[in-house]
């Protein structure tokens, strides 16, 4: 049996989509880089991809998904968010099934299978469950969609340059030079995120050992089985938004490294900001994800200290603690602190860069705010 064929739109319906709000609003859920958030609003993201392949398979729409001429350079087209999506939930699918161990008497395997839903079940509740689901419906769906608007947009690119060569149609403008700092963000984006061996498989045989030096060791041996299915899936979802959305610039940047099999092991650099005291430094912490994560908070503690001697912030202590509200280590107002559903590792990150590493931090000393803008100040 044919199919029916479809009736052309009016000329028009091109030129009132490209200038309605339809597409800033896609390409704005298109930029979620949270996999927890996409989970929480599984029919809208399904709606989304849903209009995106209506627009993909129609000749006359496709364009749409194209950079538009003359568009801002770090301005991405749908079709560049949308695989930037499907990378996203493809990255969060191989860190469930990280930590594979090189010895399997040492290290077990994280896998995906119905016990440990059930564990996950029992650890968050019917909605953590549903979320599951919803997941598993939602990925493969990006991943199709994401194919299917890549294939139809390379066609459209492909069939313009060939009517170029031959002398017909409009030429595809050319996207303009990068600037240093464009070159600068693409060059040290990759590098902001990776995995590191920390731990390896102890001389001896019997159980591991840090192959650097780590804060949180005798918390990691008193921890035990790391295979605690509400951390690691957790834990799954915040890497792929660290491997997207950490801060970079040529001010103030912050790199992060887990060990190549324990998401919870990790060790983050932040470079000081422009016109702070702590500008050109390179502050160096440890992080550990207890068991209980996210329920309690993960913790972290300052290297940068010269051998516990120097204290050089309010918020920053010689031995390393790290003092504040969103860590539960200073008395901040409720919302300020922790939260199992709204806070992140990325937050916590955000915050000790640009409330912490301040060009005053004098005033960070609680009470010496008042003194601000004053003489005593």
């Amino acid at each position: 049996v044919s199919k029916p064929l479809l009736q052309p739109l009016p000329p028009c319906i091109h030129d009132l989509l490209q200038q309605s709000c339809l597409l800033p609003a896609l390409s704005s859920y298109l930029r979620n880089d949270s996999v927890l958030d996409m989970a929480r609003h599984i029919p809208l993201y399904r709606s989304v991809l849903q209009l995106l392949r209506a627009i993909a398979q129609n000749s006359q729409l496709v364009s749409l998904l194209l950079p538009r001429p003359k568009q801002a350079t770090l301005q991405l087209s749908a079709v560049c968010l949308l695989l930037k999506m499907k990378n996203v939930v493809d990255t969060y699918a191989s860190r469930l099934k990280i930590n594979k161990p090189k010895n399997q008497s040492q290290k077990k395997v994280v896998r995906v299978t119905s016990s440990s839903s059930k564990q996950q079940h029992d650890d968050t509740g019917t909605s953590g469950l549903e979320s599951d689901e919803g997941l598993a419906l939602l990925i493969p769906d990006i991943q199709e969609t994401a194919n299917l608007v890549q294939s139809a947009t390379d066609r459209l690119v492909y069939d313009s340059e060939t009517d170029s060569e031959s002398g017909h149609g409009h030429d595809l403008e050319l996207p303009s030079k990068k600037s240093l700092e464009e070159r600068y963000l693409e060059v040290m984006k990759p590098l902001q995120f990776e995995t590191y061996e920390m731990i390896t498989e102890a001389s001896d045989g019997n159980g591991f050992q840090f192959v650097v030096s780590y804060h949180f060791e005798s918390n990691v041996r008193a921890g035990g089985d790391r295979s605690h299915p509400a951390r690691v899936k957790r834990l799954a979802q915040e890497t792929v938004t660290l491997s997207t959305s950490l801060p970079l610039s040529f001010s103030s940047s912050v790199f992060v490294r887990c060990d190549a099999d324990r998401l919870d092991i990790m060790k983050v650099l932040i470079t000081g900001p422009a016109e702070t005291p702590y500008a050109n430094g390179c502050f160096e912490l440890d992080v550990y994800f207890p068991p209980d994560y996210p329920n309690s908070p993960m913790l972290i503690n300052l290297e940068t200290t010269g051998h516990h001697t120097i204290r050089f912030n309010p918020n920053l202590y010689n031995d390393g603690k790290v003092c504040l509200s969103v860590l539960n280590t200073w008395h901040g107002r409720p919302e300020e602190k922790w939260n199992a559903h709204t806070s992140s590792f990325l937050q916590v990150l955000v915050s000790i860069q640009s409330l912490i590493l301040v060009p005053e931090p004098y005033f960070n000393e609680p009470g010496y705010e008042r003194s601000r803008g004053t003489q005593a100040g």
